[in-house]
């Protein structure tokens, strides 16, 4: 048996021995679902209410003429809907196998199997790519097949490809075109958006209730000069017996740190004031002063470059999966002249259960 046969082989019987375990740890180790533990739905099949009651105040003097109740229960639900996604890998074995010697003959190099080493950085890459596109995912399940004679303006979706697969890539348009420029004639004008259409994520989910479910507050810039204040004025809008649950304040690394930087600015160590670990450190979670220790503020790298500062409670959040499912798995491994192919298959989505108790920001 060769030695490709032999790799082929190896990486078959890996992937089918332990590609539901890559699935399982790589969903759990998605830098959202670690920062929004207390969402996480992990067993979701089909749609599912995301139950909300208002009960209307009714405490009154004990009266033993009074038999009816005062107030009413108002029940609404969103949903969470289950969305499916994919990725086909193509592997070339004897490229696999010279990035894999490499590593191996680095110093101190962490020594593996070369099935082993591949799958790990396949399912790296499928984690970067659902963390990078979380945010501002939008779900768009129908994008017309690309025609030559239509013009396309910003915004606008396409199934285009001129490969052997043809149709079979989400295209989004950048700029306006003309009749025939299409994503290889005129590749500055669209962007390929597969990995950003699998479902609607936080940012896309608040700009499109804004305004009618939700109403941003209006607090200006977002920087290292007036974040604190910003920030305060923002929380200061919340309902005080909504800020007695304890409220989290979920923005990217970047606003973070303008934040941290602020803090430290008024109440660091720079202003004389004493004492152990008085500076807030870069990316750290942390309560912030004057708040009664009811706002925690939580940096997020799957937030990107993105201004926008979301105040909720933790258990706001809901992330779908279906970690127990078969539909999570790495289906067949098929021999290719060169190497092989396989398809891994899996769900993912989210939405908030109640806006009501959800604040946020004018910014992007």
């Amino acid at each position: 048996m060769s030695q490709v046969t032999q790799d082929i082989e190896a990486i078959r019987g890996y992937i089918q021995e332990y590609g539901p375990d890559l699935i399982y740890d790589m969903l759990n180790g998605l830098d959202f679902v670690r920062d929004l533990p207390e969402g996480i739905i992990r067993n979701l099949r089909t749609e599912r209410n995301l139950p909300k009651m208002v009960v209307d105040d009714g405490v009154r003097p004990h009266n033993t003429e009074v038999e009816d109740a005062k107030g009413k229960r108002t029940w609404t639900a969103r949903k969470l809907t289950p969305r499916y996604f994919m990725k086909i890998f193509k592997v070339v074995v004897q490229e696999v196998r010279q990035s894999f010697m490499s590593e191996m003959l680095a110093p101190n190099a962490k020594r593996e199997p070369m099935a082993a080493w591949q799958w790990a950085r396949e399912f790296e890459k499928v984690a970067e790519e659902l963390n990078n596109h979380f945010y501002l995912a939008k779900y768009h399940d129908d994008p017309i097949d690309w025609d030559a004679g239509t013009v396309y303006n910003a915004g606008d979706l396409v199934y285009f490809d001129e490969g052997i697969n043809r149709g079979s890539i989400v295209f989004e348009c950048q700029a306006t075109t003309v009749a025939g420029e299409s994503p290889t004639s005129a590749a500055a004008k669209w962007a390929d958006v597969d990995n950003k259409v699998l479902f609607d994520g936080p940012g896309t989910i608040i700009a499109a209730e804004s305004g009618s479910g939700l109403t941003p507050f209006a607090g200006g810039s977002f920087n290292e000069t007036d974040a604190y204040a910003t920030i305060k004025a923002q929380w200061n809008d919340i309902p005080e017996a909504d800020k007695n649950r304890g409220i989290t304040a979920y923005m990217s690394v970047g606003a973070g740190e303008d934040l941290q930087e602020n803090v430290n600015s008024l109440f660091g160590s720079g202003k004389g004031i004493g004492g152990v670990d008085v500076d807030i450190a870069a990316g750290q979670s942390f309560v912030l002063r004057n708040t009664a220790g009811r706002l925690r503020i939580k940096p997020c790298t799957w937030m990107g470059s993105s201004r926008r500062v979301i105040m909720t409670l933790p258990k706001n959040w809901k992330i779908g999966m279906d970690q127990f499912s078969d539909y999570n798995k790495v289906g067949k491994t098929v021999e290719t002249l060169h190497g092989y192919k396989a398809i891994m298959s899996g769900m993912l989505t989210f939405n908030f259960s109640d806006l009501r108790v959800l604040w946020v920001n004018d910014q992007q």
